[in-house]
């Protein structure tokens, strides 16, 4: 309904090459995603596989990142609906609204990760210091994020049905978060937030009034933590006592996201809510959540769009507000530019750290 996971046709491929500025530093990056399909038709059915192979890599004045990625799946379709089996996209990221930048130019999650330990004070990294993006807990830093390892990329089982009423159902399971074909990759942000048998169920809506298309989706998600540390007492970074986090061995989060598009116009909202699935640690402290709201427009081959972006978290606080432009200059060439500002806000420290991001990249996309 919102994000297209399959390639439509049997070869794709598409080449993204970007440059800029991230907090004063010069930044380049390419991305390469090659699609593969082999499909077989029938009367009432069809069946097949598909590989996705992706390069990425990302470098500022300092740092970089790069990873080589494959997945491979299995999908049947007839009357009764879709099953894919394999490393595919799970259903709730088919369906879920993304923050209204379009997904295909949006960089500036990347560049972030590029900088993201430096709002740290020791070496430990956490990935679920910040939520960075909308979605379900196990989604959301890997919605952009082309460097992560979240269960977009896991192994699972997904059934999603056909459409009937205006609704569509789906539903995937992830045996193992950390289970997925990996070539290469040079940036490992830690396990200590892995999960096992996760569960993801939702229910999409779409209808349209003349020219007024209106699409709601909401989804919910459980699962198991993996491995629970020292006993299920876990150390915070700069502290010497350890921390009960025995009630984070339960994986929770839910999510409700709208859009209305009319006449060239696209607005949209989404609320989370995590609990304190994948947190550091509780202290009676409130839940992890987000909300987003954004805003464009296309006309003959441009777009703009126009979003922001707030979460809460134990850990730390994110605000991201989002400038993006796009141009079709003809049939696969696009150019796009983006400007953002993001603001860090780092609780795990005392007293906590504020940091403040701007972006500015420019780039292109060719696609055949």
């Amino acid at each position: 309904m919102v994000n297209e996971a399959n390639a439509g046709n049997q070869f794709s491929a598409s080449l993204s090459p970007t440059i800029g500025s991230f907090d004063g530093s010069g930044s380049v990056s390419n991305s390469v995603d090659i699609k593969l399909k082999q499909q077989i038709k029938q009367e009432q059915s069809n069946y097949g596989v598909q590989l996705n192979l992706n390069s990425n890599f990302l470098a500022s004045d300092y740092k970089n990142l790069s990873s080589i990625q494959a997945r491979a799946f299995g999908f049947f379709e007839n009357e009764c609906g879709t099953v894919q089996i394999g490393n595919n996209f799970g259903g709730h990221y088919l369906f879920q609204a993304d923050d209204f930048k379009n997904p295909n130019f949006s960089r500036s999650i990347n560049f972030l990760e590029l900088n993201i330990k430096d709002t740290i004070s020791t070496k430990v990294y956490s990935p679920d210091l910040y939520i960075y993006s909308p979605g379900l807990w196990s989604d959301q830093l890997h919605l952009q994020n082309r460097f992560g390892e979240g269960s977009r990329t896991a192994n699972k089982i997904s059934y999603i049905s056909p459409s009937k009423y205006n609704l569509i159902f789906a539903a995937s399971f992830i045996p193992d978060t950390d289970g997925f074909i990996r070539i290469y990759h040079t940036y490992n942000a830690g396990r200590n937030t892995a999960f096992k048998n996760i569960i993801q169920l939702t229910l999409g809506y779409r209808t349209q009034v003349n020219d007024l298309d209106l699409r709601v989706a909401f989804g919910v998600e459980g699962g198991k933590r993996k491995n629970m540390q020292n006993n299920n007492l876990l150390f915070l970074p700069g502290q010497n006592l350890p921390i009960n986090v025995k009630n984070q061995e339960n994986l929770k989060s839910w999510d409700l996201s709208a859009q209305a598009a009319y006449m060239g116009f696209n607005l949209g909202f989404s609320y989370g809510n995590n609990y304190k699935s994948g947190q550091y640690y509780i202290d009676n402290r409130k839940d992890g959540t987000y909300w987003n709201l954004g805003i464009s427009y296309s006309i003959l081959g441009s777009s703009v769009s126009l979003s922001h972006f707030n979460s809460q978290n134990i850990n730390g606080d994110l605000q991201k507000n989002s400038l993006t432009a796009a141009y079709h200059i003809k049939k696969g060439i696009h150019l796009f530019t983006e400007l953002a500002q993001i603001e860090l806000l780092n609780k795990a420290t005392t007293p906590s750290k504020s940091s403040k991001f701007n972006c500015f990249l420019v780039g292109s996309k060719i696609s055949f």
